[in-house]
């Protein structure tokens, strides 16, 4: 998401009146976010642009300079946006031990010594990134949503389950199908599930932006006999479960973790 469609949303927001409590509250949570990142992720952006010249590092480049952007890289909270910097760390520091051997040679190995030390450099960084790309290309082929719901599982479950379900729940669908009164979901939903009800179940809304609204929804609607019949009781039952959705930061995993869950899902 770029500045300019934050703050336009922002507006947008801003000029929707009935928006109030805990709604508006996550939603600003949201934009709050999502500006921190875009901030952070140009002050990385131009942190790489003094320290490289193209795909390769400038040969001024200090040891402070790999310091500074890894420690920026690292206040990234989005692990998707995260994973598309480590490569240039990659170069810096290979370059930088290079630089470092380079120096503590004497001055009859020298020659032989840095080709040495510059293939080695070399070797290492192809095969690094080998690997960084190879883990990434496992999850190619897949939809968003097949990968969102294993990461979204993982990152609030935990567990692999024997099954992974998921459905939509269409808007205004109440949260309880069972009994009279029941608030509604402002907007489709999905819902994650085992292959029985031990495994664990989840509902949430996704943000498409690496951050989802939780539904703190039972597996089971065990409600007594007294509330069940009174509409207006399961209706304050049910819109406090509204009251009280939680803004949850996905865990991007690791790929070969996701493409296992990927496998079992339904």
């Amino acid at each position: 998401m770029t500045k300019g469609k934050i703050v336009e949303v922002t507006d947008t927001v801003s000029e929707i009146k009935e928006l109030k409590g805990k709604w508006k509250e996550a939603i600003d949570s949201i934009l709050k976010n999502a500006t921190e990142q875009v901030d952070q992720v140009e002050k990385i952006k131009k942190l790489i642009n003094e320290s490289f010249d193209g795909n390769r590092p400038k040969e001024t480049v200090q040891r402070s300079d790999y310091d500074t952007l890894n420690k920026e890289i690292e206040m990234v909270k989005n692990e998707e946006l995260k994973a598309t910097f480590p490569a240039k760390l990659i170069l810096m520091k290979a370059m930088l031990d290079t630089q470092g051997q380079i120096s503590a040679l004497t001055q009859q190995q020298k020659e032989a010594e840095v080709n040495k030390a510059l293939e080695k450099a070399k070797a290492d960084t192809t095969k690094a990134a080998e690997q960084a790309t190879g883990d990434d290309k496992l999850l190619l082929g897949y939809s968003d949503d097949q990968i969102e719901h294993t990461r979204v599982w993982l990152t609030l479950i935990g567990v692999k389950p024997s099954e992974l379900n998921a459905k939509t729940i269409t808007a205004e669908t109440p949260l309880n199908p069972y009994d009279k009164g029941s608030a509604t979901y402002p907007t489709d939903a999905i819902m994650l599930y085992g292959s029985y009800s031990a495994e664990g179940q989840i509902v949430y809304t996704s943000n498409r932006n690496g951050m989802i609204n939780v539904y703190p929804v039972p597996s089971h609607w065990q409600i007594g006999a007294e509330v069940a019949n009174d509409p207006e009781k399961v209706r304050a039952l049910t819109q406090d479960i509204l009251d009280n959705v939680q803004v949850v930061t996905v865990d991007v995993g690791k790929p070969r973790d996701v493409l296992d869950l990927i496998k079992i899902q339904k």
